[in-house]
């Protein structure tokens, strides 16, 4: 039997990685890099950190109970939707910034998304439904 199908029937059964999980190792490699430049007792507490994280990360991946391990991932998410929705915008815009211009409206504070290089241009919003004018 190949190492592929021992792991394959091992994990059987056990919830495996999430977007918890996955974001804690972040945060773990993070917290060990830190500790790389810190001085002596703030880096111990860095690794020691660092290393609790990673059996956390560990201890939800070999989990079996997975309603549980689930809730946990559905609170997390619910939590920090609105960061990663900020994220997703800002990764969006990075994205189009040649070719759209990303406006806010004065009345209702919404972002509009309008093509670039058109000159001064009349924006009617989507949220509020006022029109602006500004130089794009």
């Amino acid at each position: 039997m190949r190492f592929r199908d021992r792991f394959i029937k091992f994990m059987y059964g056990r919830y495996g990685v999430d977007e918890l999980g996955k974001h804690l190792l972040v945060l773990a490699i993070a917290l060990s890099a830190l500790g790389l430049f810190l001085p002596r007792i703030p880096s111990f507490v860095c690794s020691v950190l660092s290393l609790a994280l990673t059996g956390l990360i560990f201890y939800r991946a070999l989990s079996k109970n997975i309603n549980r391990r689930v809730m946990e991932n559905h609170r997390y998410l619910a939590k920090t939707e609105k960061i990663r929705a900020w994220a997703r915008f800002c990764k969006k815009r990075w994205s189009e910034r040649k070719t759209y211009r990303y406006l806010r409206c004065p009345h209702c504070k919404g972002y509009c998304r309008v093509p670039k290089g058109k000159g001064k241009i009349k924006v009617n919003c989507r949220v509020c439904k006022k029109q602006f004018e500004r130089k794009v």
